[in-house]
């Protein structure tokens, strides 16, 4: 039986409304002018990636430096978006209903806590969620595993006894890593064609098909 649910936000919960082309681009400008001769960046690779390469590539002090430039710039434009996102339909509904059933429920999202706060605020959402990790709460952001394992050891909960739902890549990728069964949503970011390729458990269309889901879970 599901114990705990962990959810993600944007495009989960609310509506994906980020400008992904325009963080990159500021994100890319702050990491080159650090690291001018840094290869292998483009706007292909989300912004783990990014800091993972610059990680990689350069001492303790430089990689802390450039991640709180590329936070800052990042928090810039999720503010911006928070205050423009709406909910998902049947979120708060089934936020409701989950916890009525005595679920545990978590956020675990790469967004920053002072976005992360505004958007909880606006639809009084956070008081359904029993632990809520922002990237400004783990060292590393999705796809890593870290948040994921900081939730389970919270919980002190097995694998199996937790689901993710989310709606990209990167909710589906550090689930499987850690063993959790996932729920990916469609009309995010992400294409379902991309979804498909990482074999989530399940693919569903709607908030509302997750609770006769969960229940057979």
């Amino acid at each position: 039986m599901i114990k705990a649910v962990f959810f993600d936000l944007d495009g989960t919960l609310v509506e994906f409304n980020l400008d992904v082309y325009g963080s990159k681009v500021e994100v890319l400008k702050v990491i080159r002018s650090i690291m001018p001769n840094l290869e292998g960046l483009d706007g292909t690779k989300n912004y783990y990636m990014m800091l993972d390469k610059v990680r990689a590539s350069s001492n303790k002090i430089v990689y802390e430096d450039v991640r709180e430039r590329v936070y800052n710039v990042l928090n810039t434009y999720e503010e911006r978006a928070a205050r423009e996102t709406e909910l998902r339909t049947n979120a708060i509904e089934v936020l409701r209903e989950l916890r009525n059933s005595g679920k545990k429920l978590a956020l675990l999202t790469n967004s920053g806590r002072k976005a992360v706060n505004f958007v909880l605020r606006k639809f009084q959402m956070g008081a359904y969620f029993d632990i809520i990790l922002t990237r400004d709460d783990v060292e590393f952001m999705k796809p890593s595993p870290a948040g994921v394992h900081h939730l389970l050891d919270s919980f002190k909960l097995k694998p199996y006894e937790c689901v993710t739902i989310g709606d990209g890549v990167i909710d589906i990728v550090p689930s499987k890593i850690a063993g959790i069964k996932t729920i990916v949503i469609v009309g995010g970011f992400t294409p379902i064609e991309r979804l498909r390729q990482e074999e989530p458990d399940h693919i569903v269309y709607s908030l509302a098909d997750i609770i006769p889901l969960i229940s057979q879970l």
